[in-house]
């Protein structure tokens, strides 16, 4: 299902003219606080355990306090699951780590433990296959058909950190189309799952090329770009705008409005509890059209992105009208 807001749309009339020809009036697209908010977010990490990781985990686990008080600011109903690289003979790769494996929102201690478990150490193997490893922790879980961690009406979330490319068997396009078969599109068409990447990005200026650092981690990048997901350095000072940008990511994919109509351009008008909202990528809402379905939606950037409880209206005549 498509997960947002819901929305409420009015009738179209259409009018006799004394000519020839006849005018559609605008169409209102609302959501707010009498519709439900499908706040349901899965959340699966991949934490490379590989040599030189330790300092990048920490880092990572520095920012956990801010991650959960962030998703609970939002209101969000999250679910987070942890895999790691190692998925050689006796690695503990390819499954969820930890008792209990799933951490869910208001579990007692929930910050701590997330933090110790994002601490994977770095005596996991050098052939990191992250991939396969959320693959088979993803095949495990099903494997009775209903899963523990994934629930239907959830955006699932698949968030890397690794410092080297991915070595897993098959190539990025197997893996897309599994995580599409476990993942339908929502209800309005538009994915149901994203993947966010902290790691070695291309000419990376941050990096050096030199010691630890090995190549970009191409594969995870290919499925960031195919998915409209975040990619980060993972060699920033530390992850405080990292990981701001990946949750605003996750905001905005979770406020993304779906329109029932193509737009006429110029005629857009959004409001949020009753106040106009600019056009504007930065605090500001842009149009954009789903390259999977064809369907234009409103995106919401900055502090222009709603909460669940905000009452937000999207007015436009649609393209067909004279």
């Amino acid at each position: 299902m498509k997960k947002i807001f819901g929305f409420i749309i009015l009738g179209f009339y259409v009018s006799a003219c004394q000519g020839p020809g006849f005018s559609l009036p605008p169409q209102t697209d609302g959501f707010g606080q009498a519709v439900k908010f499908n706040n349901k977010v899965d959340i699966l990490m991949m934490i490379d355990n590989s040599s030189s990781m330790l300092s990048k985990q920490a880092k990572l686990a520095a920012q956990v306090p801010a991650i959960v008080s962030g998703l609970d600011a939002q209101n969000l109903d999250y679910r987070i699951a942890i895999v790691n690289t190692d998925v050689r003979n006796g690695g503990t790769g390819g499954q969820y780590m930890g008792n209990p494996s799933i951490l869910t929102k208001g579990m007692p201690g929930l910050a701590t433990t997330l933090q110790n478990r994002v601490l994977q150490g770095e005596t996991g193997s050098d052939l990191e296959s992250g991939l396969q490893s959320m693959k088979m922790a993803l095949q495990a879980d099903l494997a009775d058909g209903v899963s523990t961690f994934m629930r239907d009406d959830a955006m699932l979330v698949l968030l890397i950190l690794s410092d080297e490319d991915d070595f897993s068997l098959g190539t990025v396009d197997s893996y897309i189309s599994y995580f599409n078969s476990v993942k339908k599109p929502f209800a309005s068409g538009n994915r149901s799952w994203l993947l966010n990447y902290i790691g070695i990005l291309p000419n990376d200026p941050v990096c050096t090329t030199a010691g630890i650092f090995a190549d970009p981690g191409a594969r995870y990048l290919d499925i960031a770009d195919a998915t409209g997901g975040v990619k980060e350095s993972i060699c920033n000072p530390d992850f405080t705008n990292v990981v701001s940008n990946v949750r605003t990511r996750i905001n905005q994919y979770l406020s993304d409005y779906y329109l029932t109509r193509e737009p006429k351009l110029g005629t857009i008008v959004v409001t949020k509890n009753g106040v106009n909202v600019p056009e504007g990528a930065t605090n500001g809402w842009s149009l954009s059209q789903d390259p999977n379905n064809g369907k234009y939606f409103i995106r919401f950037n900055g502090n222009a992105i709603p909460s669940p409880t905000d009452d937000v209206k999207v007015t436009y005549s649609p393209a067909s009208a004279t």
